[in-house]
C-alpha cells in the first residue's frame, strides 16, 4: 500500500528517431530512464532516488565496461548526481536470485525483460552484451562458487597502487 505513480515516457518513440540501424538502444534507453526519474524527482522536490540494482548487476557493469569500454568501474552504492540528487542503491549487496525468490515467496508481481524492453518488445535487435556477460558470470560461478561472494569484496578491496594510471 504504498503510493507510487507510473511516469509516461516517450523513450521508444524517441529511439526510433534517434537510433542507427541494427543497433540496440540499451545504453539510450538507461540514460532516457535516468532522466525521467531525475527530472520527476527534482521537480516534486525530492532529494534521493533508490534504484534496485542488485549484485549481479553491478558484477556485469563492472565486466561490461572493462570488457567493452576499457574502463574499471561498476555501480557504486551510494552517489550524488551532478544535479544534487542522492542515488542510493538499498539492494546493491542482494544477489538477483534472492530478490526474485523475495518476491515470489511475497506474490509480488515480477515483470520480466521481455515484457519492458522495447529492443525486445518491438522487434529490433536484441542485447547481446548484458546477457553474453551475465552467462559467462554464471558459468564462472558454477566452477567457483564463491565467485560472487569474493567479487563483492573485491569491490571494497581497491588496490589503487597497483594501477597505471599515474595519479594512483
Amino acid at each position: 500500500e504504498i503510493p507510487y505513480e507510473i511516469i509516461d515516457t516517450k523513450i521508444f518513440e524517441f529511439g526510433k528517431e534517434k537510433i542507427r540501424a541494427n543497433t540496440t538502444f540499451c545504453s539510450f534507453c538507461s540514460r532516457m530512464r535516468r532522466g525521467y526519474i531525475y527530472s520527476y524527482a527534482l521537480e516534486h522536490g525530492f532529494n534521493k532516488i533508490a534504484i534496485a540494482h542488485h549484485l549481479d548487476d553491478a558484477a556485469e557493469s563492472f565486466f561490461m565496461n572493462f570488457t567493452f569500454n576499457g574502463a574499471l568501474r561498476t555501480l557504486a552504492p551510494r552517489y550524488v548526481a551532478e544535479n544534487g540528487l542522492v542515488i542510493i542503491r538499498p539492494f546493491i549487496l542482494a544477489r538477483e536470485r534472492q530478490i526474485a525468490a523475495c518476491a515470489r515467496d511475497n506474490e509480488l508481481p515480477i515483470m520480466r525483460e521481455e515484457e519492458v524492453c522495447p529492443a525486445k518488445q518491438y522487434g529490433g535487435k536484441e542485447p547481446t552484451a548484458r546477457a553474453a556477460t551475465k552467462e559467462l558470470l554464471a558459468q564462472y560461478e558454477k566452477a567457483h562458487p564463491r565467485f560472487f561472494i569474493s567479487l563483492q569484496a573485491a569491490f571494497a578491496n581497491i588496490h589503487e597502487d597497483t594501477f597505471f594510471e599515474p595519479k594512483f
